[in-house]
């Protein structure tokens, strides 16, 4: 399927954002961190953006209390969010392991009584990062994601993220432990797509490509068995370990996190670390690849998106998916943040082109008022972005005999 995309004026969108976080209760101190957490994804072509904001949305809980911490040693602490949103308790959480480690080279703190999602958790490890740090985050969430062989829901989505000091942008990590993020569901669903065939099962247990049977359901983990037992594993470390609250049935009444950061120079020094740290980022760009697959694309994905982010700063544009729906995000935004003058600007479709490496693919994946151009491989592909002049193109490759399978690649 070739996406359809929007731009809009980033300012323009944290206005709206903002908008819609003080209708939704939050104080400018909060709003201003939720705003930040949500930008963090939207401009990396996360789905922890501002899909947050649709439907249901992020209300702030009425029955809210100050943050506190319960428990604390020189290293460590467990924090009570008092159900304030999870990513304003996380930014605390995060800027006090960061304290402990560089008081004492390595912090760890617990949170938990947390209100709905803390966001995309590669922005908190970014944020120690840039503090000269490493940092490990652990989030749960209610139950959404089955078990390997098993069709029922009973892990949370469970995502996991590292950061690592680097010059210029950190090395972030950032991935859930499910074959796809819930909001992953929740935007397929609201720009009316399809799911992949192997990510999700409906409410009986069948495999299903449609996101509100899945939200009916429940998600399947990634990498089969192994990526269940990494599941378990986050499960138990942002849930037993921080004390998180069960009710009559065992199930989850408010979402745990945890936070490992370390100053490097509990092990070595800052100057060979910094070397040695470069060496295999510097080699990613010459390893040998068998072929133009999705996997190779994993390959260069931190400079991949970083390079994007960079682009849409400079450009001072956000890029905001759009379905076929006659209700496009940017539209349900507005309407969230209310008729407000002068806080969206009429959404303006960017070309987006399909650039496939099968001739034969292109007939079924031409869209009205779209080209789509053949290439052989990735090197064509580039240099078809190039020569195009695309601010977005997707490579579209055979995953194997029976899927296809969808990289974005940015200039």
């Amino acid at each position: 399927m070739v996406m359809l995309m929007a731009q809009i004026d980033i300012e323009t969108l944290k206005a709206t954002v903002m908008a819609i976080l003080a209708r939704s209760g939050y104080p400018p101190d909060e709003a201003q961190i939720v705003q930040e957490v949500l930008l963090y994804a939207q401009l990396r072509g996360n789905n922890q953006g501002v899909v947050k904001l649709i439907g249901a949305g992020l209300p702030r809980d009425p029955a809210v209390e100050p943050i506190r911490i319960v428990r604390e040693t020189k290293l460590s602490a467990l924090v009570d969010g008092g159900r304030t949103i999870g990513m304003v308790v996380m930014q605390y959480a995060t800027d006090l392991a960061i304290a402990r480690a560089r008081e004492h080279g390595f912090g760890i703190v617990g949170t938990r009584q947390t209100y709905t999602s803390t966001g995309a958790i590669g922005y908190y490890v970014n944020r120690a990062a840039l503090a000269g740090t490493i940092a490990f985050a652990f989030s749960g969430s209610g139950e959404y994601v089955a078990m390997h062989g098993a069709y029922e829901p009973l892990f949370g989505t469970n995502p996991l993220a590292i950061g690592i000091p680097n010059d210029g942008a950190p090395l972030v990590f950032d991935m859930a432990t499910a074959a796809i993020a819930r909001y992953g569901v929740i935007e397929a669903q609201t720009a009316n797509r399809v799911l992949p065939s192997d990510v999700a099962y409906d409410a009986v247990g069948a495999p299903t490509t449609d996101p509100a049977a899945a939200l009916a359901g429940a998600i399947r983990t990634f990498g089969g068995y192994k990526g269940a037992a990494l599941s378990l594993m986050v499960e138990i470390l942002t849930g037993a370990l921080v004390e998180t609250t069960l009710d009559d049935q065992g199930r989850k009444t408010d979402a745990g996190n945890l936070l490992l950061v370390i100053d490097p120079a509990l092990l070595t020094d800052n100057e060979t670390f910094t070397a040695r740290r470069q060496q295999p980022v510097g080699a990613i760009p010459g390893v040998g690849v068998r072929a133009v697959t999705e996997q190779v694309a994993v390959i260069v994905v931190c400079q991949r998106r970083c390079a994007r982010t960079r682009h849409l700063v400079r450009r001072v544009v956000a890029v905001i998916r759009r379905g076929r729906a006659s209700g496009n995000r940017l539209g349900r935004l507005r309407a969230v943040a209310g008729k407000v003058k002068g806080i969206l600007v009429a959404p303006q479709q960017v070309r987006v082109d399909c650039i496939c490496v099968d001739a034969r693919r292109i007939a079924c994946l031409a869209q009205p008022r779209q080209r789509v151009i053949a290439v052989a491989d990735r090197v064509q592909c580039v240099a078809a972005i190039r020569d195009h002049k695309l601010l977005e193109a997707h490579l579209v490759v055979d995953q194997d005999e029976h899927s296809i399978g969808k990289q974005t690649i940015s200039d």
